[in-house]
C-alpha cells in the first residue's frame, strides 16, 4: 500500500517536479555512497613522516628529496632523524609507530617486522666496503685477523658486518673496535687499525673521502658464494678508473658485496602515496653511477620484504591513467567517486528496470477496478431480460468518467484509452441489444 501511495504522488507531480525529484534523489544517493565508500577508502593523508638517518647522511639526503617532490603534489613530508635502519624500522613497527615511511639497509629486519611492513621499492646499492692501509687482503678470514675498525653495535651497518662473519664462521675478534663512520676513516688515516669496514652508498661522503685516499679497497673473493648463501646481499662491480681515470682508481675492477636501500612502509600506507613515492623515486634513482646502470633504480626487487601491490601495477603498467593526466587530488578523488559509483549503480540498475514494471503494476491495479466494474455492467445486463437500460447506461458513464479522472504516466495513457473503448463497445452492444429487445417485442 505505502508503495502504490508513493508512486500515486509521484505520478501526480508535474515533469519538471519529477526530475527536480529524480535529480535530488540521486545527489543524495551519491552523498551517501560517497560517505560510505570514504569511511572504508579514505582521502590519502595530507602529511606523512618519513623516518631518515643522520643529518648529512645519505638517508637524510633522499629523504629531503622525497619531500620535495611529493610536497609539489601537496602532501607534506616531515623528516624524522634517526640513528639509521635499525631505528627506522622500529619507528615503523613501534605499538604506536612514529613513521610512515623510511629507508632501510636490506638484510637487517626480524621476522616480526617483515610481517608488518611492505617493500616499496629498491633503490640503490649500499656495498660493504673494506679499506686498509696495505691491501692485499680478499677474504673475510684474512680480514678477521686485523686490527679492524667496525660499525658500531645498534646499526644496521654492525648487523650487516656481523652476519657476513657469522656465515663464514667466523668468531668476533677482541681486537676490534667499534667507530662511527668517520671516526673509522680518522683511525684509519693516524694507523689506529688496519683496516675498516662500512656500509653505506657510495654517495656518502665518507666513502667518497676514502675512494680518493692513498688506502686499499678490497675485492671480495668470494662475493659470488656468499651472494648465494645470503639472498640479501648482490655482487656489484666498481668498474676500474670509475673514481678517477686520471689516476687509474681503482686499478682494476672491484668485487663489492652489497645490500639495498629499500624503501619501506607499514601495510596501511595509504595505496595513493605509494604511486606518488615511485614516482620520486624514479626521479631520484633512475639515473646511472659507478655501481649500476641507468633504470637500473628505483627496482620492484625489493630483497626480503614483501613487494607492495601498489608496486607491482605502477612496474607493470605505470600509476593509474588518471594520475598521468589529472592533478593528483583532482585524480584521487574522480577515482574514489567512481569506486562510489559501483556500489550505487549496482543498487539503482536493478531499480530502474524495475521501475516499468511498478508502475505497469500500479496502473493496473488503479485501472482494474473500472473493468471489473465494466464487465459486471455487460454481464447483469444481458443475464437479465428486464434490465433497466438507463440505469446501466448511466454506470457506465460513471466508470468513464472514473477512468477519465484517474491520473496515469504518459506511457500508460494507452491502458486508460483501451478502458474507455472497452466501455464504449459494452454501450453500443447494449445499445445494439436493446433496439432488438423492442423490436422484438412490437
Amino acid at each position: 500500500m505505502a508503495l502504490n501511495s508513493y508512486i500515486q504522488r509521484y505520478n501526480e507531480l508535474s515533469h519538471l517536479k519529477r526530475s527536480l525529484l529524480m535529480g535530488g534523489v540521486l545527489v543524495l544517493l551519491l552523498a551517501v555512497a560517497f560517505g560510505l565508500s570514504s569511511r572504508f577508502n579514505p582521502a590519502p593523508p595530507r602529511v606523512i613522516t618519513f623516518s631518515a638517518g643522520s643529518a648529512g647522511g645519505a638517508y637524510d639526503a633522499f629523504a629531503k628529496q622525497y619531500a620535495n617532490e611529493l610536497a609539489k603534489q601537496g602532501v607534506k613530508v616531515t623528516v624524522l632523524p634517526s640513528a639509521g635502519s635499525l631505528e627506522n624500522l622500529s619507528n615503523l613497527t613501534d605499538v604506536k609507530p612514529k613513521a610512515d615511511v623510511a629507508l632501510v639497509q636490506s638484510g637487517v629486519a626480524t621476522e616480526a617486522q617483515l610481517m608488518t611492513l611492505q617493500g616499496i621499492a629498491s633503490v640503490a646499492y649500499e656495498p660493504v666496503w673494506v679499506f686498509s692501509k696495505s691491501g692485499g687482503f680478499t677474504t673475510l678470514a684474512q680480514l678477521a685477523k686485523l686490527n679492524l675498525a667496525m660499525p658500531k653495535q645498534g646499526s644496521g651497518a654492525r648487523v650487516t658486518v656481523e652476519q657476513l662473519f657469522k656465515a663464514a664462521g667466523i668468531s668476533n675478534n677482541p681486537s676490534w673496535q667499534e667507530y662511527s663512520p668517520s671516526e673509522a676513516a680518522d683511525a684509519l688515516d693516524s694507523g689506529k687499525v688496519q683496516a675498516l669496514v662500512l656500509v653505506a652508498g657510495i654517495q656518502a661522503p665518507v666513502i667518497q673521502r676514502l675512494l680518493n685516499s692513498p688506502h686499499a679497497l678490497m675485492s671480495f673473493a668470494h662475493a659470488n658464494a656468499i651472494s648465494r648463501t645470503l639472498p640479501a646481499y648482490s655482487v656489484v662491480t666498481l668498474p676500474r678508473g670509475s673514481v678517477s681515470q686520471a689516476q687509474d682508481k681503482p686499478a682494476t675492477d672491484v668485487q663489492l658485496l652489497a645490500t639495498q636501500a629499500v624503501l619501506v612502509s607499514h601495510d596501511e600506507l595509504h595505496p595513493a602515496l605509494v604511486y606518488l613515492l615511485l614516482d620520486a623515486a624514479q626521479k631520484q634513482h633512475a639515473a646511472g653511477g659507478s655501481l649500476q646502470a641507468a633504470g637500473q633504480f628505483p627496482s620492484p626487487k625489493v630483497a626480503e620484504f614483501s613487494v607492495a601491490d601498489e608496486t607491482v601495477r605502477y612496474f607493470k603498467d605505470g600509476k593509474p591513467w588518471l594520475e598521468r593526466v589529472l592533478p593528483f587530488w583532482l585524480a584521487n578523488f574522480i577515482a574514489r567517486l567512481l569506486l562510489a559509483l559501483i556500489p550505487l549503480v549496482a543498487i539503482l540498475f536493478p531499480l530502474f528496470k524495475l521501475w516499468p514494471s511498478l508502475q505497469e503494476m500500479w496502473v493496473a491495479r488503479k485501472l482494474q477496478p473500472w473493468y471489473k466494474q465494466t464487465q459486471t455492467i455487460e454481464k447483469d445486463y444481458f443475464s437479465n431480460p428486464h434490465a433497466d437500460l438507463k440505469t446501466k447506461l448511466d454506470l457506465l458513464a460513471q466508470v468513464e468518467q472514473g477512468a477519465r479522472a484517474t491520473v496515469v504516466p504518459a506511457d500508460f495513457i494507452k491502458d486508460r484509452y483501451a478502458l474507455l473503448q472497452s466501455c464504449e463497445l459494452v454501450r453500443q452492444r447494449i445499445t445494439h441489444t436493446e433496439i432488438l429487445r423492442q423490436a422484438g417485442g412490437q
